[in-house]
């Protein structure tokens, strides 16, 4: 699947468990007009492992403009005996299609 947007937020990396597993999210704005109605759109994707280091290869910016490809993961959980769900937009491939 791919998604596109401009990149609104770059969030800092993160470093998680004993071996620093890396993630770091980007909030891109999705917001878009029809018939002179404005809806706005948000969408946070999450780099992952080597899949960080596409935000300095790439010198990515807010403002940029990008096209991602991407895979929904849900993952199930019980916290006190009530059964839980979330769900990540992991990207894997970045193209940059206007910088800022």
């Amino acid at each position: 699947m791919e998604l596109q947007g401009k990149i609104k937020t770059i969030h800092p990396l993160e470093e998680k468990g004993e071996k620093k597993f890396k993630t770091q999210e980007i909030t891109l704005d999705r917001t878009s007009e029809y018939n002179g109605d404005r809806k706005e759109n948000y969408s946070r994707i999450q780099l992952s492992g080597a899949n960080t280091d596409q935000v300095q290869n790439l010198q990515l910016k807010e403002g940029d403009i990008i096209k991602c490809n991407f895979e929904i993961n849900g993952r199930f959980y019980e916290k006190d005996g009530e059964q839980k769900y979330f769900q990540t937009v992991s990207a894997w491939g970045i193209t940059v299609i206007k910088r800022a």
